[in-house]
Parts: C-alpha cells; sequence; structure tokens
C-alpha cells in the first residue's frame, strides 16, 4: 500500500445544506404559529442554526490524515499536535459524504467530509482504504 496523505479545506457543502434547511423551516413556522408558540419556535430554530455553526466549526479541528504503508492512521489537528489514530468500525463511507470516526489514545473526533473539501484524489484514496485497505484492530 502506498502511503498517502489527505488535506482537509473548507468545504461549502455542509454549510450551506444546513442554512438552505433552516431558511425552509422559517416560513413553515411562521405561518403555522402565533403568540408565544411562534417565539418558542423561533427561539429553537435560532438555538439549532447556533448549534449546526458550533458543530460546524469543531468539524474543522482535523486539518490532515495521513496514511502510512502499513495502513495506519495519524490525525494532524489545527493546534498543530498530531495523533496516531484508529478509525472506528462506525464510521461510514457514502459516494459523496464521509462520516469519519477517529479514537486516539483517549479521545474520540467525529468529523464529516464531503467532496469538496479535499482533492479528488485524496477522495478516492481515503474511501478505498476507508472500505478495504484500514487496520481492524
Amino acid at each position: 500500500m502506498q502511503a498517502f496523505c489527505v488535506r482537509i479545506g473548507r468545504g461549502w457543502q455542509q454549510q450551506t445544506v444546513g442554512c438552505a434547511l433552516h431558511l425552509v423551516l422559517l416560513p413553515g413556522l411562521w405561518l403555522s404559529f402565533d403568540g408565544w408558540r411562534l417565539l418558542l419556535g423561533l427561539a429553537a430554530l435560532a438555538a439549532s442554526a447556533g448549534w449546526m455553526y458550533w458543530r460546524w466549526q469543531q468539524n474543522r479541528k482535523i486539518v490532515r490524515i495521513d496514511i502510512n504503508t502499513r495502513g495506519q492512521a495519524s490525525i494532524l489537528l489545527d493546534t498543530g499536535v498530531a495523533h496516531e489514530a484508529l478509525l472506528c468500525p462506525d464510521s461510514l463511507v457514502w459516494p459523496r459524504l464521509l462520516v469519519l470516526v477517529w479514537q486516539t489514545d483517549g479521545r474520540h473526533y467525529r468529523q464529516w467530509l464531503t467532496r469538496d473539501m479535499t482533492d479528488a484524489e485524496a477522495w478516492r484514496r481515503l474511501s478505498v482504504w476507508m472500505r478495504w485497505g484500514r487496520p481492524t484492530a
């Protein structure tokens, strides 16, 4: 197996879809409720949008994934600290989305990657490694 590196950039798809879903809910909320129910719904929608933004910022903690020739992974955080990591079995591979759950020494990192967050070759290599090349234990 060849070693490879996946550099993770900012993707627009996650944020655009999340914002669009919140904006679609706004008119329905406005037309369906009034009074205190409307205020409660607007507060819940604002809290949901804030939580989505916070999760999107948390998702950007991992800036690079390195896979060595033995198929072992290490992740580089935005703080500059690298960790040896094991990809958990509950990670998912879909055609346009990768859900990565990394286990390091004492912590789990959850990360969603869309195709626009890295180049096509790195996406292909990471998808193939996730399906067939990663160590099981």
